[in-house]
């Protein structure tokens, strides 16, 4: 479909336009921005489906519209509404707003680039508003139908499958329930191999909503049996596909991109991305299926990928695997460090977080960046700085995750530590990916219901137990005994803890 900027008719006559154009002495005095800015919390733990919606916008005072086309009548995207987008639409009255670069200009919606069009504009000189999410009637993508496959290429091609309807078959299971709820709102592209081998075909990149994709041998429509298809395969559950063909030169297949939606949620299956069409290249530093690399935090890519291959050209012959992956500094290649870490970077040890990504200490900052990739990729913030409190340089034992986990101890304080270590000193481990930073030991409450008993060594069974107080001192180390069930290690917690159940 083709997505329009804005919902709304204001019926103003071409004649009114040309009067009140001729009244504006200086297009420059009309111009009165006001600044956007996106309100998101890029550290929320939103699920899958709310990290990837539209950004809330709010309206500051002063300057221009920091992105273009985010404001309301912005035909032209350059942040303002002032008689200049008026121009650009006068320019294109008569135009097919569904067309390649034009909808844009069809700023009501109407599905017609005219006059109302201007009128719309107009109205709103001066004025910057969030863009309300619509579509023009009757604008589908050019791609909608099997039969209107885009030709595509290796490289990089933007897609929106916004307004697009459905003509593929039920061929790609959900990865989580093995229902058939993707393929939805699909769009379609033909491919040709251009050499043997793999073929990594991804929606990785900027992909804004739940995707999903199938590929087919050749350009019949209707397709026959997907050849592979995939669904959260970029590592995030409800996020974009990805997959691998091992193809020859020459063979031709059709790319069916499309989303998932269970009846629930339909603005889940449709949005904008970028489909990824690579014979060679990945990051260095990870192995993938297909050869070569050209991504790497620190240094030339080309220089490892050449080092690598020199010692073993599988890496760019076939696929550039783990092994591969290892060489780059087992052999002097390269380094794997995220490129934000080492001297001249902030501190790795302000509570504060130091304001920028990454931190001073290699050691320490490929340490917190392996575990949360955010400290190197946006700001070494101040959760980061809680990771960063246990390397060796900030005073701490030097124990990370995902080695250490959250340790709880009856006087309340919180250590992260090797779960063997923790249970040895008498503490309660809190499990895999959990940190004091975090707030590994800020405990659960016992359920006020409790009535198990708590020095059952076999376990009650139940969450909780019958006495608050032994209750509170277990469940502070150890919340699985509240949240979920009072088992025998909080029966042999409880021994250890309170005087009722001691032997």
């Amino acid at each position: 479909m083709c997505a329009c900027r804005n919902c709304w008719v204001v019926a103003l006559a071409g004649g009114l336009l040309v009067s009140a154009l001729a009244g504006v002495a200086n297009a420059e005095q009309a111009k009165i921005p006001i600044r956007i800015a996106a309100a998101q919390d890029a550290r929320s733990d939103a699920s899958p489906e709310s990290a990837t919606s539209d950004p809330k916008m709010t309206l500051r005072g002063g300057g221009a519209c920091d992105t273009p086309a985010l404001c309301d009548g912005d035909a032209n995207g350059d942040g303002l509404v002032d008689p200049l987008d008026s121009g650009a639409i006068l320019a294109r009255f008569g135009l097919d707003p569904c067309a390649e670069g034009t909808c844009q200009y069809d700023v009501n919606c109407d599905g017609v680039i005219d006059p109302l069009d201007s009128g719309y504009v107009l109205a709103r000189f001066g004025v910057c508003n969030p863009v309300p999410d619509c579509s023009t009637p009757g604008c589908t993508p050019a791609n909608d139908n099997c039969a209107d496959a885009i030709e595509v290429f290796e490289g990089d091609t933007p897609f929106s499958n916004v307004g697009a309807t459905r003509d593929g078959p039920d061929d790609c299971p959900d990865a989580d329930t093995g229902e058939f709820n993707t393929g939805q709102s699909d769009i379609w592209y033909a491919y040709t191999a251009t050499q043997d081998g793999f073929v990594l075909i991804s929606l990785c990149n900027d992909t804004d909503y739940d995707s999903s994709m199938s590929i087919y041998s050749g350009t019949d429509c209707p397709v026959g049996a997907s050849l592979l298809c995939s669904d959260d395969d970029c590592g995030l559950v409800g996020g974009p596909s990805e997959l691998t063909a091992d193809l020859n030169m020459g063979d031709v297949v059709t790319i069916r991109v499309g989303g998932w939606n269970n009846g629930d949620f339909p603005e889940s299956e449709q949005g904008t991305g970028t489909l990824t069409i690579k014979t060679s290249g990945g990051p260095c530093c990870v192995g993938h299926t297909i050869p070569g690399c050209d991504e790497i935090g620190v240094g030339d890519p080309a220089e490892v990928e050449a080092c690598v291959c020199d010692l073993d050209s599988f890496c760019c012959d076939v696929i550039w695997d783990d092994a591969c992956a290892s060489f780059v500094e087992l052999f002097g290649c390269g380094s794997c460090l995220p490129a934000n870490c080492g001297a001249g970077n902030g501190d790795c040890c302000l509570e504060a977080g130091n304001g920028s990504p990454g931190c001073d200490d290699e050691e320490c900052c490929d340490s917190v960046c392996d575990f949360d990739s955010f400290c190197c990729d946006t700001d070494w913030d101040s959760t980061c700085a809680g990771l960063a409190g246990n390397c060796v340089v900030c005073g701490g034992d030097g124990c990370l995750p995902p080695d250490c986990e959250a340790c709880c101890f009856v006087d309340g304080t919180c250590q992260d530590l090797v779960p063997g270590t923790c249970v040895g000193d008498g503490g309660g481990n809190q499990g895999e990916g959990t940190t004091c930073a975090g707030g590994g030991c800020e405990g659960s409450s016992c359920p006020d219901d409790a009535v198990g008993d708590c020095c059952d060594l076999a376990g009650n069974g139940t969450p909780g137990c019958d006495d608050p107080e032994c209750c509170a001192l277990v469940c502070d180390i150890d919340p699985f005994c509240c949240d979920n069930a009072w088992d025998d290690i909080c029966a042999g917690e409880a021994e250890e803890l309170c005087e009722l159940c001691a032997p």
